[in-house]
């Protein structure tokens, strides 16, 4: 991966409004650039969190409605078992 500058051109009215924006607020243009990519950066990861913790939030759910269903057709199959086998019989009296 090599690093560069970007070599685009910025249209002077853009890079006009740019400058006066960094000068009112008496930032250098490099500084309020960076603070643009930290505040895109911790957007993003900010999103990806929200992303990562809705998708655990599904899993856990399709996990409990898959367990939930296991067990009930564990029940079902002790039930039907149940009814198939003989009834044990009573102990001999000596």
């Amino acid at each position: 991966m090599t690093y560069g500058r970007l070599h685009a051109s910025i249209p002077a009215p853009e890079l006009d409004a740019f400058r006066n924006y960094c000068n009112e607020h008496e930032l250098t243009m490099s500084r309020c650039l960076t603070g643009l990519i930290h505040t895109f950066n911790v957007r993003t990861r900010r999103a990806s969190e929200q992303e990562t913790e809705r998708l655990r939030q599904r899993v856990e759910a399709q996990a409990h409605e898959a367990v939930q269903a296991y067990k009930a057709q564990a029940e079902q199959m002790v039930a039907e078992a149940a009814h198939e086998l003989p009834l044990p019989s009573p102990p001999e009296v000596l």
